[in-house]
């Protein structure tokens, strides 16, 4: 298996996972074949991942299925996905044993929150994610993004300005906390001339 293609492996186990969804322990390694293998757009490895989180639900599997179902998302505009990638990072968190684990699905979620154009909602997960991880620059960097789309939502003489100095405040604290941000927060920043 170290050297199979995933259309190889596709095969393999497609024929496999149907016969064996009982069988935890054989879902299990064709999962991790599959990740090590490069697998992930494949819709088996989806199958015999949500097989095995149905089965033993834990962080990881939740992750995955989470950033899955956004990858299915960017593919097909098809909302029952971001629905999904939203639930399935939620329990992500609520399974999470540590700060980091947390805050990156948290991350994820403020993420899925800003593909379907909820800004509230992204803008408190990616607070969430800052309160299991100060130090996560590009939360705040999200956060800037966010306000900066929100300039053409607001109403009033100065209120997008208000906006744009939110995000600029957002990019530049990004960079204070995390200096590996500093490129990217710049790029937004510029965006805003």
């Amino acid at each position: 298996t170290p050297y199979a293609s995933c259309e190889v492996l596709e095969e393999v186990y497609s024929k496999k996972l149907a016969t064996s969804k009982d069988d935890i322990s054989a879902i299990n390694k064709m999962v991790m074949t599959m990740y090590k293998g490069g697998c992930l757009s494949s819709p088996v490895f989806k199958e015999a991942l949500q097989v095995l989180h149905n089965a033993n639900p834990n962080r990881n599997t939740a992750f995955w299925m989470g950033n899955l179902s956004l990858k299915s998302y960017a593919n097909t505009k098809d909302n029952a996905e971001l629905e999904a990638a939203i639930q399935y990072l939620q329990a992500a968190v609520d399974l999470s044993e540590t700060n980091e684990q947390r805050a990156d699905a948290n991350f994820t979620i403020a993420v899925a929150y800003q593909l379907k154009g909820a800004f509230s909602e992204a803008r408190n997960a990616a607070y969430a994610a800052l309160k299991a991880n100060p130090n996560m620059g590009r939360a705040y960097i999200l956060i800037g993004k966010l306000y900066a789309a929100s300039a053409g939502r607001c109403s009033g003489e100065d209120l997008p300005l208000a906006c744009c100095w939110a995000a600029a405040d957002k990019y530049a604290k990004a960079v204070a906390v995390d200096p590996s941000c500093a490129n990217e927060a710049n790029k937004e920043r510029a965006k805003m001339r």
